[in-house]
């Protein structure tokens, strides 16, 4: 290991994605949306929002930027999809001749 380095896999993050987060923050998208676009998990944009400030800039300066515009009808607000619930109550087998 490296001294003063974590180990592990290098990162994928690049400068390039704070202004590409601005930027989709602004146009309404949110943190999944980045994270499946790069390829990463959520968790792993977690911890890039900790480990790189100005990734953590550019998504609150993009939100806030969206957020405004939504105030002045610019932008419609986003609904989040209701999880239908997949239990099921009671099941019944049917056999079928041929």
């Amino acid at each position: 290991m490296a001294k003063g380095g974590k180990g592990g896999r290098p990162t994928k993050y690049t400068p390039d994605h704070a202004a590409e987060a601005r930027r989709r923050c602004a146009s309404g998208a949110v943190m999944r949306e980045l994270a499946k676009s790069w390829e990463i998990t959520e968790r792993t944009l977690t911890d890039w929002r900790r480990d790189h400030p100005e990734l953590q800039k550019a998504i609150a300066d993009g939100r806030a930027e969206a957020k405004a515009r939504r105030e002045a009808g610019g932008l419609k607000a986003r609904r989040r999809e209701k999880v239908q619930d997949r239990r099921f109550e009671r099941a019944e087998i049917v056999y079928v001749r041929a």
